[in-house]
């Protein structure tokens, strides 16, 4: 490609009378022409030397091959009015607080050299597709409405890219299928499972950014062509009242994470291949129901903290192989109805709380090491 000596005359470069650049503008609009020349680039923003743009007043890189962190030298743009860094693949976090002269929320953490930039007037670094607000520690400001937000995440996983999913595609991604949204075009139920259509590889979930979805109450993905780990990442899903990812392909230990959900009334992560132990955050769901865990290969003691679900009606930890005696605690769940302890290793003795139990309709510990009487 050939360039002209005049860098005022260079894609995305705007200059001042002077011949000064006060505007650099690379985005997704101009990344196509560029990349058709520079297919492998990976650019960093420690690459630009920001004291030699003395008079610059407009930063946006937007959805560009940009990755790494934010470097403490950008304060040296003294005159920075606009910085939109939104939508490329940084890793920098802070922390947050509120500035509404600012339009942002940031936090007083490793990127508060930003706000030294007393000219900034709009600064949008990180929206919900950033990889970085994955971790749900940096809040969103950008020009994106939650709403678009919303669609840009889903279409960021690559799973409605075949042509069943986009045979009748509207750009309203409420009328997808599989979603419910609420009155105001918000996404608060998806459900996922073979019927809708097949993937030639697996998918993983972390590849939905959670963060993006702050009003999701019922996430469904059954008998999907999902692997991998559940993400700790889950736990952004505030809101979240059923969780569903039962007969697929989870790997990995359950995230102590999902004690964050405490809103959820259901969870069914059964018929998976997860290992390692039923977390004791599980203990913090107290308004959980119904939770069923069975038929993976979960390991160690049923924590004590179960006992804490004191409006649990259904428990199902059947075919795994926890260990240990069956937890006192579980005389606590006075609501419980249905309790599923079987094929899995637990020994010693029955514990008599479980006759404190009176609601209870189903009992199964069969296929255990248990000994000595039942109870009256």
């Amino acid at each position: 490609m050939d360039f002209d000596w005049d860098h005022c005359e260079w894609i995305g470069i705007t200059c001042n009378s002077a011949g000064s650049i006060i505007e650099l503008y690379l985005s997704e609009y101009i990344v196509s022409y560029l990349l058709g020349y520079y297919a492998d680039f990976n650019g960093r923003l420690s690459q630009l030397n920001f004291s030699c743009f003395p008079n610059l007043e407009n930063l946006t890189i937007q959805s560009f091959p940009l990755n790494g962190s934010i470097p403490p030298e950008i304060s040296a743009l003294s005159k920075l009015q606009l910085l939109d860094l939104s939508s490329n693949g940084l890793t920098e976090l802070a922390e947050s607080n509120s500035s509404i002269n600012r339009k942002v929320n940031y936090k007083h953490g490793s990127a508060s050299f930003i706000f030294r930039l007393a000219t900034l007037v709009w600064v949008a670094i990180f929206t919900c597709d950033n990889v970085a607000a994955r971790t749900g520690t940096f809040v969103t400001a950008s020009a994106l409405s939650p709403l678009q937000l919303e669609a840009k995440a889903l279409l960021n996983t690559g799973w409605w890219d075949s042509s069943f999913w986009t045979a009748n595609y509207s750009s309203d991604h409420c009328k997808w299928i599989g979603f419910t949204c609420n009155s105001a075009g918000s996404i608060i139920g998806l459900h996922l499972s073979r019927d809708y259509g097949s993937f030639e590889e697996p998918v993983q979930l972390s590849q939905l950014n959670f963060s993006c979805f702050p009003n999701l109450e019922n996430l469904k993905i059954q008998s999907f062509p999902l692997n991998g780990s559940i993400p700790p990442e889950i736990s952004a899903l505030s809101k979240l009242k059923v969780l569903d990812l039962s007969s697929n392909g989870f790997t990995g230990s359950i995230p102590s994470e999902i004690g964050n959900l405490r809103n959820l009334v259901h969870l069914n992560i059964s018929k998976n291949i997860l290992t390692g132990t039923v977390p004791s955050t599980v203990g913090s769901l107290t308004n959980l129901k119904n939770m069923d865990l069975s038929y993976n290969q979960l390991s160690g003691p049923l924590p004590q903290e179960i006992g804490n679900l004191k409006n649990l009606i259904e428990l199902n930890v059947g075919s795994n192989s926890l260990i240990g005696p069956i937890p006192s605690t579980l005389g606590l769940l006075t609501d419980l109805s249905y309790l599923d302890l079987s094929c899995n290793q637990f020994s010693s003795s029955i514990p008599i709380e479980l006759t404190r139990l009176t609601q209870l309709f189903h009992l199964d510990l069969s296929s255990n090491k248990l000994s000595g009487t039942i109870p009256p």
